[in-house]
């Protein structure tokens, strides 16, 4: 069978929970500068009610609640635990802990093609001094994402995702595209399909988010560059296996995409539709994908 050539991609929308064993020797270490020195004295209490935080972020899966404010901690406690974030920026004491974070997202998750370069703080540091350097509250993610985004807000329709705690169904196909073929030009328009495998809120949450992040504008450019590197592919199949050797390529590689990268990446909602996609399977591709014609079709419905 047919299939095009593609590069793994990290899944979108998912990032891996990271180790949180070692968030007490964390905070002391982000308390204090290489040669021993203190920058702030924390007591026994101060990681009593620091663990105490760490347990109820988790219970409310990282989202905003009135029990994780810490407004009501003393003043000197909360700008020395919101300051541990410059360890761990690179070259400081826990650069470590920025570099394993970052190791586990190939691409950025919340757009699925950038470099995630940076941490985001689900809970804004602003807000959430406590959380500064929990790492279920850092989150990778690129700069273009980081500079758009926002925190997320108590508004329960304008937040994002929490990538570590968020249930996103992995056999249910929510991030979709329609299609359009107007003359030499390809339409994407991506949308969040409901249905009861999605929770009410994450949808709210996608929704949200794709219009926050400008996703449809962004991905654009790479779908074009993505889909002229296979139009070689597609334009031999079609000549000479016509429409139906091309709707067989495209969900072949469907197919390999969602085993690889679920059926929820950019790549898969493209691919897949192009697949269902009568006229640019049947020639239509030629234009928009600025290819000569070599061979003319007379039966492009039957297999050679």
């Amino acid at each position: 069978m047919y299939c095009l050539n593609f590069i793994t991609l990290t899944v979108m929308w998912i990032a891996e929970k990271p180790n949180t064993t070692e968030v007490v020797s964390q905070l002391k270490t982000a308390m204090t500068y290489k040669k021993g020195k203190l920058k702030y004295l924390l007591t026994d209490d101060d990681i009593q009610v620091v663990q105490e935080f760490y347990k109820d972020y988790d219970y409310f899966n990282g989202q905003w609640h009135p029990q994780l404010r810490c407004g009501h901690l003393k003043t000197g406690f909360l700008d020395a635990m919101k300051n541990t974030y410059k360890e761990v920026q690179n070259g400081g004491r826990l650069a470590s802990l920025r570099g394993s974070l970052l190791l586990g997202a190939e691409f950025c998750p919340f757009c699925g093609v950038g470099d995630p370069k940076t941490l985001d703080h689900y809970l804004p540091i602003s807000v959430f001094q406590i959380f500064s350097i929990y790492p279920n509250n850092l989150v990778p993610i690129c700069n273009t994402c980081n500079n758009i985004k926002r925190a997320s807000g108590e508004n329960v329709d304008e937040r994002f995702v929490h990538f570590y705690f968020d249930l996103l169904p992995d056999n249910f196909h929510f991030f979709d595209v329609t299609i359009k073929l107007i003359g030499s030009s390809l339409q994407f328009e991506f949308f969040i399909r409901n249905g009861k495998e999605l929770d009410n809120d994450i949808y709210k949450k996608l929704v949200f988010q794709i219009d926050k992040l400008e996703l449809n504008s962004r991905l654009r450019k790479y779908i074009t560059k993505y889909l002229n590197a296979l139009g070689p592919s597609i334009q031999t199949v079609y000549e000479s296996s016509g429409k139906v050797g091309v709707e067989k390529l495209l969900t072949s590689t469907a197919n390999n995409i969602k085993k690889h990268d679920g059926i929820n990446h950019w790549t898969y909602a493209v691919i897949f539709g192009l697949s269902k996609h009568q006229q640019f399977c049947d020639g239509g591709f030629y234009d928009p994908l600025a290819l000569d014609r070599l061979v003319q079709i007379t039966q492009p419905d039957k297999l050679v």
